[in-house]
């Protein structure tokens, strides 16, 4: 019954460090996103800037 409860809790930690890892690539991924996002938007607005003038 202890060496059960031990493998649980090693199968505890394993997933949430599963998670945490997942969740920081998810967050990488959005941060990345997010800044590919912004400066296609800053370039698209200087390029209608320098039409307009």
């Amino acid at each position: 019954m202890k060496q059960n409860l031990k493998h649980l809790r090693w199968n505890y930690w394993a997933l949430f460090f599963q998670t945490k890892y997942c969740i920081l690539a998810v967050m990488s991924f959005g941060i990345f996103f997010v800044v590919v996002f912004f400066t296609q938007a800053f370039y698209t607005v200087q390029e209608m800037i320098s039409i307009s003038i």
